[in-house]
């Protein structure tokens, strides 16, 4: 009878040391996640050169989302114009 005390302490022990585990490494995760940006930081200010990299393509992404927004806007308006050519000509011949 003493022995299954002892399994529901042993898993008892069990769980709780898993916890640590899992908290160290989302320790871990953080660690290198900051570890990560301090490098990024590092290397834009020792290389301006990068930086200037990244914002030009910053600029470009934002550049490129417009002008895509624009062709769609160009694209709806020839339909429509399209649609109302055909609509006043089937009227017109219908009178």
């Amino acid at each position: 009878m003493i022995e299954p005390k002892k399994d529901n302490c042993e898993t008892g022990l069990e769980t709780q040391s898993h916890q640590p585990d899992a908290e160290s490494a989302e320790s871990q995760v953080e660690a290198a996640a900051e570890e990560e940006a301090t490098r990024e930081a590092a290397v834009k200010a020792e290389d301006p050169v990068a930086a200037e990299l990244a914002e030009i393509k910053e600029q470009l992404a934002a550049k490129e989302a417009a002008l895509e927004e624009i062709q769609q806007r160009y694209l709806r308006l020839q339909a429509d114009f399209d649609n109302f050519r055909r609509r006043t000509r089937r009227e017109q011949q219908e009178f």
